[in-house]
């Protein structure tokens, strides 16, 4: 397993000088275990050192999560029947994760369960697990940015660029020992964690994690495994800062054997510049593609030349982007992401193809019409308006498809000559 991670500065942040709120991680590569953090701290003006709120998040994320999965075989929620048989490193004894097929969890979510006399999720060992590790995490943030407020004065910038109102309660809230500072420091979480034996993932807050496996059937699939929260629409979010954020957290995991090829990690400043569909499956499948040809060192090179691009066309806000991957299987699964796009363009082109056939029937249908019918005359004008914007996408399509399979040859050429050369 081998991860990466790279944020920058959103386009809009420039001019006003605000800094990066954006903080994305990944630990240094080990077979043991691999991580990738995304926090996005709030842009709005009260939350003022949300960038400061994001880094302490994503550090105290790492080491709690690092400490969790060393001592999760010993979990006071384990079944005793279940405790450690296995002697050796960590990841090789039972965990509460241990044959679980995907399961995920938000508060939102019903149990699934018919069985009345079944445990719900909540009663699970997993959920208890993971609910510890996430308290253990606001606990442990909550008490650094208190530290941090308490210490540290207002900064030149802050006395420029905040409203006085903020900065008044800022500073009356340190000279009162009871006050709290999430406010001010507000951002979201989202972190995703791969062991020898199981996964999971968890997040509170907007921006998208994605998942990229290989089917029994040797296809690509490409979904979102961690339930999204409704509560997360527009410029609103759920956040470590909340009230009640414990509840607010949702998770999955899977420790039955079966591992993602990839997964993603993105604050909104991507999806909100790509969409939550195919668009954004699709920029993280052309990383995936450059990855398997190049690089690490390559990608992060991209990201850090794209990513202001990116921003600058598009949401304007702050980038970030994490991932772990399965190195060893770079290779062998390029086709499968190459085919999967292919698939996406035909279906594509299988639609244009209706609508330039609709197009063509109303160019033929008005063309009959009499000259001095105004109205017809119209319709036609935009039949073949509409039949040229129809014919335009299709040659796109059609040169984005030969271009993916230029890429297919290419790849498949030079992975002969490699087989060639040994």
């Amino acid at each position: 397993m081998k991860s990466f991670s790279y944020y920058c500065q959103g386009e809009s942040h420039k001019s006003s000088e605000k800094p990066c709120q954006d903080r994305a991680y990944n630990n240094e590569d080990t077979k043991h275990l691999s991580m990738a953090i995304v926090c996005d701290g709030h842009g709005g003006e009260r939350y003022f050192r949300s960038q400061v709120g994001a880094e302490m998040a994503v550090n105290i994320t790492a080491e709690a999560i690092e400490q969790f999965v060393k001592e999760i075989h010993k979990s006071p929620f384990q079944p005793k029947e279940k405790k450690p048989l296995i002697a050796g490193w960590w990841g090789e004894k039972k965990t509460v994760f241990t044959d679980a097929p995907l399961t995920t969890y938000s508060e939102a979510l019903t149990n699934g369960n018919d069985d009345d006399s079944a445990p719900t999720r909540e009663e699970s060992p997993a959920h208890k697990a993971l609910m510890w590790l996430f308290s253990s995490i606001i606990s442990k943030w909550n008490k650094a940015i208190d530290s941090h407020a308490r210490d540290n004065e207002l900064t030149p910038w802050e006395l420029e660029h905040v409203e006085q109102r903020y900065l008044d309660a800022f500073e009356a809230d340190r000279e009162n020992p009871d006050a709290t500072f999430e406010k001010t420091y507000g951002c979201t979480l989202m972190a995703y964690v791969q062991t020898r034996d199981y996964w999971f993932a968890f997040h509170i807050g907007d921006g998208k994690c994605v998942r990229f496996s290989e089917t029994d059937e040797g296809e690509l699939l490409a979904d979102q495994p961690t339930p999204w929260d409704e509560r997360c629409f527009l410029n609103k979010t759920t956040s470590l800062c909340d009230a009640d954020a414990i509840r607010e957290f949702r998770y999955c995991y899977e420790g039955d054997g079966k591992f993602p090829l990839a997964v993603f990690l993105g604050s909104d400043g991507i999806d909100d510049s790509y969409g939550d569909g195919d668009n954004l499956v699709n920029f993280y499948i052309e990383i995936y593609k450059h990855l398997a040809t190049t690089s690490q060192d390559d990608v992060v090179a991209l990201l850090k030349q794209d990513l202001p691009l990116i921003s600058a066309k598009g949401s304007k806000d702050d980038m970030s982007v994490a991932c772990v991957y399965d190195e060893k299987r770079l290779k062998q699964s390029f086709p499968i992401f190459v085919n999967y796009q292919m698939a996406k363009l035909k279906q594509l082109q299988t639609e244009v193809e209706a609508e330039i056939e609709k197009y063509e029937e109303r160019v033929v249908k008005y063309s009959d019409s009499r000259k001095d019918d105004k109205r017809a005359q119209i319709e036609l004008h935009y039949a073949q308006s509409d039949l040229e914007k129809s014919k335009a996408k299709m040659e796109k399509l059609n040169a984005r498809l030969q271009a993916l399979n230029n890429e297919l040859e290419t790849f498949n050429q030079a992975k002969e000559g490699q087989k060639s050369d040994h």
